[in-house]
């Protein structure tokens, strides 16, 4: 028995070591800043985090600071641990890339990893005006759905260098319906929006035209007669 304990007996304190550490190390105590020059907007919604344990815990992927990082479009960009209850956190800005009006009433900023925030008026950013019965957060949340995020961004650089199309689009459930400037109607896909809006480029600078359709393999033209 003698032998027995001296072979695992250290083993066993340590088990019971990181027991006792991970029930009593818990985070009492938080620190938190933007870029480490700033406070972190509405801390005490970080709140929740009292009571995580120390160890055994990835910050990264804890879902109060994702939900907290979606709201205010801010990323942990790393964490500090202090023992024995202390967290400081490191948020980095999301750059904000576009705007959405939607429905002629609502505004929000759009970062560049898709995620939303409310404003009440157009800041000062490349602004898509959007009517649309389909769900831009289909998780109730201010995520933007992926597919609709890449086309926007697919839309805002094409709008950086042409002024052949308006800014207002109309989202359906696999396709938006736009107008160029001087009411051509337009349906493109949210798949491969690039190659979609070269296209469109290209067939914009030729024959006048009432009507293009890009969702299928070729497109289909409509003229004027």
């Amino acid at each position: 028995m003698w032998l027995i304990l001296q072979k695992w007996g250290s083993s066993l304190l340590f088990l019971l070591l990181i027991i006792v550490a991970y029930r009593l190390l818990r985070i009492q105590h938080i620190l938190c800043q933007v870029s480490t020059d700033a406070p972190c907007p509405n801390e005490h919604r970080l709140s929740e985090l009292k009571n995580t344990p120390i160890f055994f815990s990835n910050l990264y992927k804890n879902s109060v600071i994702e939900t907290y990082g979606q709201i205010h479009s801010l990323t942990l960009k790393k964490y500090e641990i202090y023992l024995p209850n202390i967290v400081e956190l490191d948020f980095t800005k999301n750059p904000l890339v576009y705007s959405i009006q939607l429905n002629a009433t609502e505004v929000y900023v759009v970062s560049e990893n898709g995620i939303a925030g409310v404003l009440s008026a157009p800041p000062d950013l490349p602004i898509i005006k959007v009517q649309t019965a389909v769900a831009l957060f289909p998780n109730s949340d201010l995520i933007l759905e992926p597919r609709l995020h890449i086309f926007f961004l697919s839309f805002i650089a094409y709008q950086a260098t042409n002024t052949q199309l308006a800014t207002d689009l109309t989202l359906q459930e696999d396709f938006a319906e736009l107008r160029s400037v001087d009411g051509v109607h337009i349906f493109v896909p949210y798949e491969n929006p690039e190659k979609k809006l070269w296209q469109l480029q290209q067939i914009l600078q030729s024959q006048p035209l009432r009507e293009i359709d890009l969702r299928f393999d070729l497109p289909v033209l409509r003229t004027q007669q």
